[in-house]
Formats: C-alpha cells, structure tokens, sequence
C-alpha cells in the first residue's frame, strides 16, 4: 500500500523461525521506531541490558514473552494482546515463554538529546536463526 508523505505504512507479517530471534524495524522518525521481532523457544532479549536514550513498549501479538530485570527478577509474562513499557535506563531482558513463536512488536520513543547506544548489563547469548520454510505470521 502507498501512502503519502509524511505517513508511513507497515504491516505484521514476519517470517516464523525453528530457532533464535530476529527483528526488523517497519518504521522510524527522528523521535520513534516501530520493530516487529520475533523469537522462537530459544530466543528473545537473553541478556542483561538497557537504552539509556529509549522509552519501549512491547506488545505481545502471539505466544508468550517472560520479561526479567536485575537479580533475573521476573517483572512480567505477557501474553497476546499485553504489552510493558520499559523506561529509559532501566535494565531488563526477556524470552520466548510459549513453545509457539513469540511475536512482538516494540514501540520505541528516542529521547532526542541523547544518542542511541545500549548498555549490555552482562555477556549477549547469540542463538541460531533457522526460519520456517514458507511460514509468516499474519498468514
């Protein structure tokens, strides 16, 4: 679909996965983006860490995120239709809670006197990504 300038069209339609996670940005402004990610029993935000310069907002569209901060203190398990917002600066990490794909979007407003970075809180666990052959969300 085309819309016009300044408007931005997306969709939720990802590529379903064996194993480990991937994300893909569907939109962005100076101030937000849109990420669609998605992650398989394996996967998800596995380690430790923050964006001192990003508000979030995950909302679960399918299966199950478990959502931890520091200490591995679980804060939150989300299922479809529940969403968590993680300030700026807050440490967290999350997994796939469901044997189905995780599918989750994050919406994400950028404080604009700050550059993006990520703090990593401990080592990143970097899973395989093995799609399903044919298989997208949405579909």
């Amino acid at each position: 679909m085309s819309v016009p300038e300044p408007f931005q069209f997306y969709e939720v339609k990802p590529q379903l996965l064996e194993s480990g996670k991937q994300g893909r940005y569907v939109a962005k402004t100076d101030l937000m983006m849109v990420e669609v990610q998605v992650s398989a029993k394996d996967g998800g935000e596995t380690n430790l860490h923050s964006h001192p310069a990003l508000d979030g907002s995950w909302l679960v569209l399918a299966g199950k995120a478990r959502f931890y901060t520091e200490g591995d203190k679980e804060v939150a398990t989300l299922g479809p239709y529940q969403g968590l917002v993680v300030p700026r600066g807050t440490m967290y990490w999350f997994e796939c809670a469901s044997d189905d794909n995780l599918v989750i979007i994050r919406h994400a407003a950028r404080d604009p006197n700050e550059s993006v970075q990520r703090v990593d809180g401990s080592p990143r666990v970097e899973n395989e990504v093995k799609v399903k052959e044919g298989a997208y969300f949405g579909r």
